[in-house]
């Protein structure tokens, strides 16, 4: 019988499946093979490292780091939060009506994200017990038996005891019956009944009568009285407990992740409040060892949910010592390339393993190289080079390098995707921002702020597709009070308020004036404002973006 003969292997090729990732991290098959680990990984891994909050654009790779720690820690707890009930509080009648009324609802906030973490982590630390309700008994004879008995043991045993039967619950079903239990307290002590926006005044009852302000100022009292005097002795021992009791071994820490909490925003500022409650008592979890509550989130949202936000319990700047701020240097985004295209190489049984250099074109007299090339054509993102290097792939099926035709071809598709991530991204905070990118279309590369005439100006305000009541339409107005009084004064202060905008979103940069440097949102200053703006400042299309605004070409 003749043998057979070892087929042998082939350089490496292009070929039709080739992908270096996908733009969803939870669908990147290359990524557990292919994850830089990174100075910001280690210290969100690092159970006694205090940063816990992955801050970042869109595309940074948040969710990278917390699907990395899904494949190296063996106590994690994942909370979705579409199981946080964010739209039952958010239809809650009770819930609307005191917020109305200006009823502080933070302790409440407080005490729903506090039951959900300790709930979920004890069941996590007791997975055969939670199916049956003796889970929380067996935990109990634990604290009865570890403890010496004090006030905090008793109050531990206490909250066990009162919700227990709610523990097999999901987080919705528990968050349910916390506020139905906070609402039979508040009827109880108001000594009313009927719907809440007619017991605080803020619609007339079925018969067409109004409740007297004297009523409804007392009814506030009462309710606000109700939620600062929230008791939360009890479960807070049973956070001590965590700690000393379930988490008592250091080579077991538990994590907490938390990821997708843009999913629910919109206009209704209940999120946001919940959100910022979340911050806050994460920050409060810092004190047990061996738990580590870890949340991604995209930093323009962020800095929504703290604008105009004023609270005692929310301080700023010492919340923002648990977050890092996600960026990547070049070379991490060359040796990201690397790694996937090796793994690529590798998987297609290829007898070589090249690197970017080797399949991307070399510099020469007319253009520099590819990989700077197309790093320039970034924001500094794993997934704007990721998306960029699969579209050019695409081109050259069947060859062994991505030539300038190709890198050119691909760059049109890759800058009208990137351009349309970008709104996605800041639809939230800017919902009309396209209708101001139409500034910039057609332009120079880089060009004077003062390109910008009254008629570019009014074609923006005068456009019928603007929401109303939006952000733009608040600088329409604005500019009509000034134009009265100073019309040029009108003018300066538009421009610089649109530039404002568009170098935060990142579709500019600027050089403020003569021996200044080019600088952009994402490696500089995140926020320029307004008054930084001069009357020579420059504004600089970024090459991302050239070909989806079709910059440099003339009308």
């Amino acid at each position: 019988m003749a043998r057979k003969t070892k087929k042998s292997k082939e350089p490496f090729k292009f070929k039709p499946a080739v992908n270096f990732g996908a733009a969803a991290a939870e669908l990147d098959t290359l990524l557990g093979s292919c994850f830089i680990s990174t100075a910001y990984y280690d210290q969100i891994s690092d159970i006694s490292n205090p940063k816990c909050g992955i801050v970042g654009r869109a595309g940074t790779g948040k969710t990278a780091i917390l699907e990395q720690l899904k494949r190296e820690k063996d106590h994690y707890v994942v909370l979705n939060p579409e199981e946080l009930a964010f739209q039952f509080l958010g239809g809650s009648e009770l819930i609307r009506a005191l917020r109305k009324s200006g009823v502080n609802l933070d302790y409440f906030y407080k005490l729903l994200w506090r039951h959900v973490f300790v709930v979920e982590i004890l069941k996590h630390f007791f997975p055969e017990e939670s199916r049956r309700y003796g889970k929380v008994s067996q935990l109990m004879e634990r604290i009865k038996g570890t403890i010496r008995p004090d006030r905090d043991r008793d109050r531990a045993l206490q909250y066990l005891d009162d919700w227990g039967a709610t523990i097999l619950q999901v987080p919705q079903e528990r968050i349910r019956q916390i506020h139905d239990t906070f609402e039979k307290r508040l009827q109880a002590d108001l000594g009313v009944t009927g719907p809440w926006a007619t017991v605080f005044g803020l619609e007339a009852s079925a018969k067409g009568e109004m409740t007297w302000k004297r009523d409804i100022d007392e009814r506030v009292t009462i309710a606000k009285k109700v939620v600062n005097g929230i008791q939360v002795q009890e479960l807070n021992a049973v956070k001590k407990y965590l700690g000393t009791v379930i988490l008592d071994d250091p080579e077991k820490p538990c994590y907490v992740l938390i990821d997708d909490l843009d999913r629910f925003l919109g206009e209704d500022p209940l999120v946001y409040e919940i959100i910022r409650a979340l911050l806050v008592e994460i920050y409060d979890w810092s004190d047990v060892a061996r738990v580590k509550i870890v949340f991604a989130l995209r930093d323009n949202i962020l800095h929504r949910i703290e604008a105009g936000f004023q609270s005692r319990a929310y301080q700023r700047e010492k919340l923002a010592d648990q977050r890092i701020g996600l960026r990547w240097t070049h070379q991490e985004l060359i040796d990201l390339s690397d790694r996937r295209l090796s793994e690529i190489a590798k998987n297609m049984g290829a007898s070589d393993s090249p690197r970017l250099t080797d399949i991307l074109p070399k510099q020469n007299s007319r253009r520099p190289a590819g990989v700077a090339y197309i790093l320039e054509r970034t924001l500094d993102r794993p997934r704007d080079v990721i998306d960029f290097l699969n579209k050019a792939s695409a081109l050259a099926v069947g060859k062994n390098k991505i030539s300038w035709q190709y890198l050119l071809q691909a760059e049109g598709p890759y800058s009208n995707s990137r351009f349309e991530a970008l709104l996605d991204e800041w639809r939230e905070n800017y919902p009309d921002l396209e209708l101001v990118t139409k500034l910039l279309v057609s332009r120079p590369p880089r060009f004077p702020i003062g390109d910008w005439t009254e008629e570019d100006i009014l074609e923006i305000m005068t456009d019928t597709s603007m929401s109303q009541a939006g952000w733009i339409d608040d600088l329409t107005k604005e500019y009509n009070r000034d134009k009265s009084h100073d019309h040029g004064l009108a003018l300066r202060k538009f421009r610089q308020q649109v530039l404002s905008i568009l170098y935060e979103v990142g579709l500019v940069g600027v050089r403020t004036g003569a021996g200044a440097s080019d600088r952009y949102s994402y490696n500089s200053q995140p926020v320029l404002a307004p008054n930084e703006i001069a009357e020579d400042t420059s504004v600089i299309v970024h090459p991302t973006f050239h070909q989806a605004l079709s910059i440099g070409q003339s009308n």
